[in-house]
Protein backbone atom coordinates (compact mmCIF):
# COMPACT_ATOMS: atom_id res chain seq x y z
CA UNK A 1 0.00 0.00 0.00
CA UNK A 2 1.32 3.12 -1.15
CA UNK A 3 0.21 6.65 1.41
CA UNK A 4 1.19 9.84 -0.58
CA UNK A 5 1.22 12.46 2.01
CA UNK A 6 0.76 16.24 0.09
CA UNK A 7 -0.48 18.95 2.31
CA UNK A 8 -2.95 22.32 0.98
CA UNK A 9 -1.22 24.86 0.15
CA UNK A 10 -3.76 27.24 1.69
CA UNK A 11 -3.01 29.41 4.58
CA UNK A 12 -1.03 27.42 7.90
CA UNK A 13 -0.97 24.67 5.73
CA UNK A 14 -3.93 23.52 6.95
CA UNK A 15 -4.48 19.78 7.63
CA UNK A 16 -7.57 18.31 5.47
CA UNK A 17 -10.05 16.83 7.20
CA UNK A 18 -11.29 14.18 4.99
CA UNK A 19 -7.21 13.29 5.10
CA UNK A 20 -7.26 12.37 8.96
CA UNK A 21 -10.92 10.34 8.46
CA UNK A 22 -9.52 8.48 6.18
CA UNK A 23 -6.22 7.91 7.16
CA UNK A 24 -7.75 5.23 9.96
CA UNK A 25 -8.72 3.71 7.46
CA UNK A 26 -5.59 1.68 7.15
CA UNK A 27 -6.71 -0.54 10.02
CA UNK A 28 -8.42 -2.46 7.77
CA UNK A 29 -6.02 -3.78 5.57
CA UNK A 30 -4.92 -6.76 8.35
CA UNK A 31 -3.04 -8.67 5.73
CA UNK A 32 -0.98 -5.51 4.71
CA UNK A 33 2.58 -6.91 4.49
CA UNK A 34 4.04 -3.47 2.57
CA UNK A 35 3.42 0.00 3.64
CA UNK A 36 5.05 2.73 1.20
CA UNK A 37 4.81 6.80 2.95
CA UNK A 38 5.52 9.63 0.29
CA UNK A 39 5.77 13.02 1.82
CA UNK A 40 6.41 15.94 -0.63
CA UNK A 41 9.45 16.67 -0.46
CA UNK A 42 9.43 20.82 -1.67
CA UNK A 43 8.06 21.13 1.65
CA UNK A 44 12.01 21.38 3.16
CA UNK A 45 12.35 24.99 2.60
CA UNK A 46 12.84 27.12 5.50
CA UNK A 47 9.41 29.01 5.01
CA UNK A 48 7.54 25.17 5.58
CA UNK A 49 9.26 23.73 7.88
CA UNK A 50 7.30 24.24 10.66
CA UNK A 51 4.27 22.72 9.17
CA UNK A 52 6.13 20.23 7.07
CA UNK A 53 7.90 18.96 10.56
CA UNK A 54 4.41 19.07 12.13
CA UNK A 55 2.76 16.99 9.18
CA UNK A 56 5.46 14.49 8.79
CA UNK A 57 5.19 13.86 12.86
CA UNK A 58 1.82 13.71 13.28
CA UNK A 59 1.58 11.41 10.25
CA UNK A 60 4.11 8.67 11.37
CA UNK A 61 2.77 8.70 14.67
CA UNK A 62 -0.99 8.10 13.65
CA UNK A 63 0.51 5.75 11.04
CA UNK A 64 2.50 3.33 14.03
CA UNK A 65 -0.50 4.24 16.22
CA UNK A 66 -3.31 2.51 13.68
CA UNK A 67 -0.57 -0.57 12.72
CA UNK A 68 0.21 -1.14 16.92
CA UNK A 69 -3.57 -1.41 17.73
CA UNK A 70 -3.46 1.92 19.63
CA UNK A 71 -4.96 4.59 17.61
CA UNK A 72 -8.34 5.88 19.09
CA UNK A 73 -10.22 8.28 16.44
CA UNK A 74 -11.11 10.70 19.29
CA UNK A 75 -7.45 11.68 19.77
CA UNK A 76 -7.82 13.76 16.76
CA UNK A 77 -10.47 15.22 17.07
CA UNK A 78 -9.35 18.57 18.47
CA UNK A 79 -7.30 19.12 15.36
CA UNK A 80 -9.98 18.38 13.27
CA UNK A 81 -12.61 20.75 15.44
CA UNK A 82 -11.50 23.74 13.74
CA UNK A 83 -12.93 22.22 10.11
CA UNK A 84 -16.56 21.99 10.82
CA UNK A 85 -17.20 23.44 7.19
CA UNK A 86 -15.64 20.02 5.96
CA UNK A 87 -18.39 18.16 4.21
CA UNK A 88 -16.98 14.52 3.62
CA UNK A 89 -17.20 11.77 6.66
CA UNK A 90 -15.93 8.39 5.80
CA UNK A 91 -17.16 6.28 8.67
CA UNK A 92 -14.84 3.94 10.59
CA UNK A 93 -15.67 0.54 11.77
CA UNK A 94 -14.98 1.01 16.38
CA UNK A 95 -11.90 2.63 17.31
CA UNK A 96 -9.69 -0.09 18.11
CA UNK A 97 -8.01 -2.60 15.70
CA UNK A 98 -5.78 -5.72 16.00
CA UNK A 99 -2.20 -5.09 15.36
CA UNK A 100 -1.16 -5.35 12.01
CA UNK A 101 2.44 -6.24 11.34
CA UNK A 102 3.80 -5.58 7.74
CA UNK A 103 7.33 -7.05 6.87
CA UNK A 104 8.31 -3.73 4.36
CA UNK A 105 8.66 -0.19 5.28
CA UNK A 106 9.68 2.09 2.76
CA UNK A 107 9.37 6.23 3.43
CA UNK A 108 10.21 8.55 1.39
CA UNK A 109 11.12 12.10 1.79
CA UNK A 110 11.59 11.41 5.97
CA UNK A 111 12.38 14.90 7.88
CA UNK A 112 16.25 14.97 8.46
CA UNK A 113 15.30 16.22 11.91
CA UNK A 114 15.32 13.84 15.53
CA UNK A 115 11.98 12.87 16.73
CA UNK A 116 12.06 11.53 20.19
CA UNK A 117 8.20 11.50 20.44
CA UNK A 118 8.21 9.03 17.41
CA UNK A 119 10.86 6.85 18.34
CA UNK A 120 9.71 6.63 22.18
CA UNK A 121 6.65 5.66 21.12
CA UNK A 122 5.92 1.72 22.33
CA UNK A 123 4.02 1.66 18.63
CA UNK A 124 6.89 2.19 17.02
CA UNK A 125 9.38 -0.19 18.81
CA UNK A 126 6.95 -2.97 18.05
CA UNK A 127 5.96 -2.36 14.40
CA UNK A 128 9.66 -1.72 13.46
CA UNK A 129 10.83 -4.49 15.61
CA UNK A 130 8.99 -6.77 13.17
CA UNK A 131 10.48 -4.99 9.68
CA UNK A 132 12.58 -7.29 7.60
CA UNK A 133 12.67 -4.87 4.91
CA UNK A 134 13.77 -1.14 5.99
CA UNK A 135 14.08 1.69 2.83
CA UNK A 136 14.61 5.30 3.98
CA UNK A 137 14.75 7.95 2.06
CA UNK A 138 15.60 11.15 3.61
CA UNK A 139 14.88 15.00 2.46
CA UNK A 140 17.09 17.62 3.57
CA UNK A 141 16.05 20.44 4.66
CA UNK A 142 16.90 23.58 3.01
CA UNK A 143 17.14 27.19 3.70
CA UNK A 144 15.74 30.11 1.41
CA UNK A 145 18.92 32.53 1.59
CA UNK A 146 17.55 35.07 -0.75
CA UNK A 147 14.50 34.54 -3.24
CA UNK A 148 15.93 32.31 -5.81
CA UNK A 149 18.61 30.83 -4.02
CA UNK A 150 18.81 27.94 -1.46
CA UNK A 151 20.97 26.89 1.32
CA UNK A 152 22.20 23.19 1.66
CA UNK A 153 24.17 23.82 4.67
CA UNK A 154 23.16 21.07 7.21
CA UNK A 155 21.61 21.98 10.28
CA UNK A 156 22.21 21.37 14.05
CA UNK A 157 18.76 18.84 13.63
CA UNK A 158 20.00 17.60 10.83
CA UNK A 159 23.35 16.23 12.95
CA UNK A 160 21.57 15.15 15.37
CA UNK A 161 19.19 12.92 13.40
CA UNK A 162 22.13 11.16 11.67
CA UNK A 163 23.66 10.60 15.22
CA UNK A 164 20.44 9.14 16.61
CA UNK A 165 19.86 6.93 13.66
CA UNK A 166 21.83 3.89 15.09
CA UNK A 167 19.21 4.07 18.27
CA UNK A 168 16.36 4.89 16.82
CA UNK A 169 15.21 3.71 12.84
CA UNK A 170 17.86 1.53 13.20
CA UNK A 171 17.83 0.50 17.37
CA UNK A 172 19.67 -3.09 18.19
CA UNK A 173 16.13 -4.85 18.26
CA UNK A 174 15.21 -3.13 15.01
CA UNK A 175 18.74 -3.99 13.05
CA UNK A 176 18.59 -7.27 14.10
CA UNK A 177 15.97 -8.57 11.95
CA UNK A 178 16.28 -6.60 8.81
CA UNK A 179 17.02 -8.58 5.71
CA UNK A 180 16.94 -5.70 3.34
CA UNK A 181 18.42 -2.16 4.16
CA UNK A 182 18.52 0.91 1.99
CA UNK A 183 19.68 4.62 3.49
CA UNK A 184 19.55 7.66 1.28
CA UNK A 185 20.14 11.10 1.89
CA UNK A 186 19.89 13.90 -0.52
CA UNK A 187 22.68 15.14 0.44
CA UNK A 188 26.22 13.47 1.40
CA UNK A 189 26.39 12.53 4.48
CA UNK A 190 28.04 9.49 6.90
CA UNK A 191 31.41 11.90 7.58
CA UNK A 192 29.04 15.00 7.44
CA UNK A 193 26.40 15.13 8.62
CA UNK A 194 27.88 12.45 11.24
CA UNK A 195 26.85 9.08 11.34
CA UNK A 196 29.16 6.11 12.99
CA UNK A 197 27.63 3.26 10.96
CA UNK A 198 29.32 0.65 12.62
CA UNK A 199 27.28 1.69 15.64
CA UNK A 200 24.13 -0.12 14.10
CA UNK A 201 22.99 -3.31 15.44
CA UNK A 202 24.84 -2.36 18.40
CA UNK A 203 28.19 -3.71 17.87
CA UNK A 204 26.47 -6.91 16.67
CA UNK A 205 26.08 -6.29 13.20
CA UNK A 206 23.14 -7.39 11.38
CA UNK A 207 23.00 -11.28 11.36
CA UNK A 208 20.05 -11.42 8.68
CA UNK A 209 21.08 -8.50 6.53
CA UNK A 210 21.36 -9.89 3.15
CA UNK A 211 21.12 -7.02 0.71
CA UNK A 212 22.32 -3.23 1.86
CA UNK A 213 22.13 0.22 -0.49
CA UNK A 214 23.74 3.65 0.32
CA UNK A 215 23.30 6.24 -1.45
CA UNK A 216 25.31 9.44 -1.33
CA UNK A 217 27.34 8.35 1.52
CA UNK A 218 30.72 9.29 2.23
CA UNK A 219 33.13 6.74 3.13
CA UNK A 220 35.69 8.48 5.57
CA UNK A 221 37.19 5.48 7.48
CA UNK A 222 38.43 1.99 6.74
CA UNK A 223 36.52 0.62 9.69
CA UNK A 224 33.34 1.58 7.53
CA UNK A 225 34.39 -0.61 5.02
CA UNK A 226 35.65 -3.47 7.18
CA UNK A 227 31.76 -2.89 8.64
CA UNK A 228 30.29 -3.81 5.59
CA UNK A 229 32.22 -6.37 4.75
CA UNK A 230 31.62 -8.30 7.84
CA UNK A 231 27.71 -8.48 7.08
CA UNK A 232 28.28 -11.21 4.25
CA UNK A 233 25.90 -9.61 2.70
CA UNK A 234 24.77 -11.13 -0.80
CA UNK A 235 23.83 -8.07 -2.34
CA UNK A 236 25.53 -4.57 -1.98
CA UNK A 237 24.28 -1.18 -3.70
CA UNK A 238 26.80 2.05 -3.85
CA UNK A 239 24.79 4.92 -5.55
CA UNK A 240 26.50 8.35 -5.69
CA UNK A 241 28.62 7.54 -2.99
CA UNK A 242 32.45 8.83 -2.21
CA UNK A 243 35.27 8.60 -0.57
CA UNK A 244 37.12 11.28 1.83
CA UNK A 245 40.50 11.54 0.71
CA UNK A 246 41.42 14.93 2.68
CA UNK A 247 39.86 17.31 4.75
CA UNK A 248 40.95 20.25 6.80
CA UNK A 249 39.68 19.70 10.38
CA UNK A 250 36.99 17.82 11.07
CA UNK A 251 32.94 18.64 11.67
CA UNK A 252 32.41 19.51 15.77
CA UNK A 253 30.27 16.58 16.13
CA UNK A 254 33.49 13.78 15.15
CA UNK A 255 35.47 15.39 17.64
CA UNK A 256 38.35 13.23 18.98
CA UNK A 257 39.05 11.95 15.61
Amino acid sequence: MTLNVYPTRQRHFTFLVVFWDALPLLARFHNLQILHLCFDSSFTLQDYKQYSTKLRSRVLTTVFRILSGTFEKDSSKTANEAHASATTEIPLQGTLSSPISPSTLIIFNLGDYHDPELSNMPGFKAIMGGITALRLDIAQHKEMISRYLESTAARNQCQEMFTQLPFTWLSPTIATNLQVLSLCYQSYWGWFPNIDICLIGGGNGMPKLRSLALGRFVFSHLREVDWIASLDLEELFLEGCAVLAKHHGHPATRGGL
